[in-house]
């Protein structure tokens, strides 16, 4: 078995037809299908069970988060390589077929990500944005991840990456009992010690829901400094890591994403906290000295500013 394929689910009975059914019509066959019900109170175990199709494997469990699940299927799986993919998202027919080509083509690599579209509520599909590359062609190696992450929208999604199974339990899998960042510091875990192969192909549909989007007010929010602690800790080894200086850029994105939540949800003293954070590591961040501009202005003239960029974002969208 060549990829086993590991979908969390938790409340998903709405969405997990369509997602499976995007799995199952793959081109690339070799793959298994492994499900870990995360402890769902609706109907999501009987529209799974509804589903007959062999290559399927579910799993249950109390709820404990989407890390502890996705462990769990990672436990579970019998692939070489784990191909993770969000209960609510979609790939398109030729996504698997197109990570095995990377595969074959850059064996030493552990990782093997794919661009992806997101999906806002509204219906509008609108590719992921990446900058500075390493290469110029459809595919190749993404040498200095940090480096792209800090300027780009992020290069890795967690529906759109396979990773070899022992590099992901080299790092210890995904952190439990944190509620947000668990994707971010695995994928800096596994930039730090192995290659990742890239393609610019759009395979995958990032679905956002509404509260996730950028211009509505946040509802969740940072429930510890874990993320940022242990971003820092892999700054400060000493492994002779030639591409340190991006990873302090990408600590300080890191920085400014917390300043901007706390910006929209006009909590001033959070946005400012993270916001000079943001700088002590990326002083060059002209966005983050605009968040801080914005956020001692009048809540008037920051409500007029955030419907601005809701108008724009809009208009980017339809266009």
């Amino acid at each position: 078995m060549l990829f086993s394929v590991v979908i969390p689910v938790y409340n998903k009975e709405k969405e997990i037809r369509s997602t499976l059914e995007t799995v199952l019509v793959q081109s690339f066959t070799d793959f298994e299908v492994v499900l870990v019900d995360d402890g769902s109170s609706d109907g999501s175990m009987e529209v799974i069970k509804g589903i007959k199709d062999s290559r399927i494997r579910l799993f249950t469990q109390k709820n404990q988060g989407v890390s502890a699940a996705r462990n769990a299927g990672i436990r579970q799986a019998v692939g070489q390589y784990i191909a993770l993919l969000d209960a609510d998202d979609r790939w398109e027919p030729s996504y698997l077929k197109e990570q095995y080509d990377l595969i074959q083509k850059y064996p030493q690599c552990g990782v093997f990500a794919v661009n992806y579209s997101y999906v806002y509520s509204s219906g509008a599909k609108v590719p992921n944005r990446v900058n500075h590359l390493d290469f110029c062609g459809m595919d190749g190696i993404l040498k200095d991840y940090f480096r792209v992450a800090a300027f780009s929208q992020p290069p890795v999604c967690s529906s759109a990456v396979v990773i070899r199974k022992d590099c992901l339990e080299s790092v210890g899998g995904f952190p439990v009992g944190i509620t947000s960042g668990e994707d971010l510091i695995t994928w800096a875990r596994l930039a730090y010690r192995y290659e990742i192969a890239y393609s610019k192909k759009c395979l995958a549909w990032y679905i956002l829901r509404e509260e996730l989007e950028l211009t509505s007010t946040p509802t969740r929010f940072f429930d510890s400094d874990y993320v940022e602690q242990q971003l820092i800790a892999l700054l400060r080894k000493d492994t002779g890591y030639m591409y340190k200086s991006s990873l302090r850029k990408y600590i300080g994105l890191w920085f400014k994403m917390k300043s901007s939540v706390y910006f929209r949800a006009d909590r001033k003293r959070e946005c400012w906290k993270y916001g000079m954070k943001s700088l002590r590591y990326n002083p060059a961040c002209i966005g983050q000295y605009a968040i801080l501009l914005l956020a001692v202005l009048p809540l008037g003239v920051r409500n007029m500013a955030k419907r601005y960029v809701q108008s724009v974002k809009t208009k980017n969208r339809v266009s």
